[in-house]
């Protein structure tokens, strides 16, 4: 039943070398296996092929001596695929501009594939996507070509869990969910991920997996929701949401804490629970807690604009011409992810504001801001010292990265919006966004 090669023998193919692709690159590469990188971005490619990695949360990845002993191979060539035994698929699933499933990435990569399939292979589907889709567009464009499933190829959906910046969890001690579309698909499914992961979670379908996934997020994304709506409340009762949470949050049985921000962003929170409500509106059911929870946390930023815009009133200040320094435009601290960052979305409100808008994020570079990049100012200050800070009418703190010097914002700033409660609220110049 099991057609794959022995592990000696054995070499991956991994499709999309992003956030996903090169992470698990590097841990099955540790593992013993060889591997092709496959990306259809010829930039990426040349950067890897020199080693170079230029997400920095993944920087400290070292292919060097795989590529030097030949055990890695980086490719823009699909046919790459025919040498593999395995072929897994990250690329992206984002939303169209219709805000509906956009599968384009995962019907092109299958169809690039299928020509430079071999009988005895494995194929993993690793993007987030909505329950049927591994069936839909990974095994019927493959049977049209008179391979059978589960008898000539192998097809599991096997959700990554990839957490950026994370550096407690990675790909080897986060359990990784295996759905296969027959028994033997499972099987050759759990062999493959047991060369890396440590516990595999077998289910009994893809669209199991496919379901988990999105509920893992969809999950995060309500209970996100549910402390950005509170946060408004709280603010109402002249209370602060983040010592309502902590309090909260020491009931040792049913509470976990989620805590409020300026917005969600990334790939997941934003983006993963729509595919699921889309998917549902087709069977004539449909989630309203999702479609509740996107509209607060799509909306939160607003709350962070009128809250700056009231704190900057009761000292005699327009936001109108106001200089603003905004304290992170990455998504997550640490990183240099902007994917659906809300740092983008207050960005915005406040240059139509006709505000004087800067920003200090290390991680990210003026050019990557796009239309926002020619009416913003970069500073970069590690210290954010007095005479950096004092230039600003109101600091925004919007990803709270380590490197900023919280002591000397509390000092010398006129005006601090604290989304991320990074400050106890006693003193008379920081205010909860």
């Amino acid at each position: 039943m099991n057609n794959i090669l022995p592990k000696e023998n054995k070499v991956v193919a991994i499709v999309g070398m992003g956030y996903v692709g090169i992470p698990l690159c590097k841990s099955f590469l540790d593992s013993g296996l060889k591997v092709i990188g496959i990306d259809i971005n010829n930039e990426r490619i040349n950067q890897l092929m020199q080693n170079n990695i230029v997400l920095n949360h993944l920087a400290n990845i070292d292919f060097k001596k795989y590529l030097d002993n030949k055990d890695v191979t980086f490719s823009s060539d699909i046919k790459d695929c025919e040498n593999a035994d395995s072929i897994i698929i990250c690329v992206p699933t984002p939303l169209n501009d219709e805000m509906q499933p956009d599968l384009d990435p995962i019907k092109n990569a299958i169809s690039s594939i299928i020509p430079h399939l071999k009988k005895g292979q494995t194929i993993s589907l690793e993007s987030t996507t909505y329950p049927g889709t591994t069936r839909d567009e990974i095994v019927k464009p493959i049977e049209k070509t008179g391979l059978k499933v589960g008898k000539d190829i192998y097809v599991v959906y096997s959700p990554e869990r990839e957490d950026p910046g994370n550096k407690k969890f990675n790909c080897k001690n986060t359990p990784k969910v295996i759905g296969g579309i027959t028994q033997g698909c499972l099987e050759n499914g759990l062999d493959l991920y047991s060369n890396v992961v440590d516990t595999l979670v077998p289910v009994s379908s893809c669209e199991v997996a496919e379901f988990s996934k999105l509920y893992e997020n969809i999950y995060r994304a309500v209970n996100i929701g549910l402390a950005n709506e509170m946060k408004i409340i709280a603010d109402s009762f002249e209370l602060d949401i983040f010592e309502i949470i902590r309090a909260a949050d020491t009931k040792p049985f049913g509470f976990s804490a989620f805590y409020p921000g300026p917005g969600v962003g990334g790939h997941c929170i934003p983006i993963d629970p729509q595919y699921l409500n889309w998917k549902a509106k087709s069977l004539n059911t449909e989630s309203k807690l999702i479609e509740t929870a996107l509209s607060v946390n799509r909306n939160i930023t607003n709350f962070v604009i009128q809250k700056t815009i009231s704190e900057l009133k009761k000292v005699n200040k327009k936001i109108e011409k106001s200089n603003i320094l905004i304290l992170g435009v990455s998504y997550k601290s640490n990183i240099d992810d902007i994917r659906e960052s809300p740092s983008l979305d207050v960005i915005e409100k406040l240059l139509n504001l006709n505000a004087i808008v800067s920003y200090d994020d290390k991680y990210i570079s003026k050019i990557l801001l796009g239309d926002l990049k020619d009416n913003i100012n970069q500073v970069f200050d590690a210290t954010l010292s007095e005479k950096e800070l004092s230039k600003f009418d109101a600091i925004l703190i919007l990803t709270n990265h380590d490197y900023y010097n919280i002591e000397n914002i509390a000092k010398y700033s006129k005006l601090v919006i604290d989304t991320r409660g990074v400050f106890e609220l006693d003193k008379t110049n920081i205010f909860r966004g």
